[in-house]
């Protein structure tokens, strides 16, 4: 009898799911925000939020762009939600699998689509106090450049 309990406890063990992307770094896991001035007016805000599950959302709102708006008024915004996985000693991996977005200009309904994008490519980042650094590679006219985001952690 104690034979059957065993092979049950083991068999019951062996299906247990596994975590297949496990966070190594655990301080990546929360909000992080940046605030840019727009030019020639307005904010950019940047909302990275990274959750236990591995999972993510990059909003970036815009405010005050349009000539007629203040910065209090949102003019526009672009989601992307999906997956992430951090990797030693410092990548960040950001795969999205929709991407949605809304423009005041238009006057239109949201719009939400399949994506398989890569945010932030070939990303690494370091963690220092409340900030979180981002380095990745941007693609202006076709030149790759090294690009850093700076991220303030939410309380």
């Amino acid at each position: 009898m104690k034979v059957i309990y065993c092979v049950f406890i083991l068999l019951f063990l062996s299906c247990q799911k596994e975590d297949i992307n496990p966070i190594e770094d655990v301080s990546l896991i929360g909000k992080w925000t940046e605030i840019i001035e727009a030019k020639p007016q307005g904010l950019l805000i940047y909302e990275l939020t990274l959750n236990t599950n591995s999972t993510f959302i990059l909003k970036i709102n815009q405010f005050g762009i349009y000539p007629t708006q203040s910065n209090q008024d949102i003019s526009a915004w672009t989601e992307f939600s999906g997956t992430f996985e951090q990797k030693p000693p410092n990548t960040l991996i950001l795969k999205a699998g929709e991407y949605s977005w809304w423009d005041d200009f238009y006057d239109m309904t949201p719009i939400s689509e399949a994506s398989n994008a890569q945010v932030f490519e070939n990303c690494t980042y370091k963690i220092i106090n409340d900030t979180l650094e981002l380095t990745y590679t941007t693609y202006p006219a076709d030149s790759p450049i090294e690009t850093k985001k700076v991220l303030t952690k939410v309380k």
